[in-house]
């Protein structure tokens, strides 16, 4: 292996490593790897949230907050594609 193909596989390796977000300590925390939340038997208040959320934002507030912005989301890139 030359040098510079030393480099470039040294410097990926770093790369994934800086790239790795700690999981939630729930696995089945609201959006985790992507899944859809699905609320049954809400209560008359969070369904009022919801419908405040829907109108003010144009999307489901009341959902987004329940959702980590650190949650783990599947990687769907191919893997033949990518370098790094």
């Amino acid at each position: 292996m030359n040098k510079k193909s030393q480099l470039l596989r040294e410097k990926k390796e770093e790369l994934e490593r800086a790239a790795v977000i700690p999981a939630p300590k729930d696995a089945s925390s609201y959006g985790e790897m992507g899944k859809p939340v699905v609320l049954t038997n809400i209560s008359t208040e969070i369904q009022r949230k919801i419908d405040k959320g829907w109108e003010s934002n144009a999307f489901n507030q009341y959902i987004s907050d329940l959702i980590s912005i650190e949650r783990k989301l599947p990687d769907v890139r191919d893997p033949q594609k990518t370098m790094f």
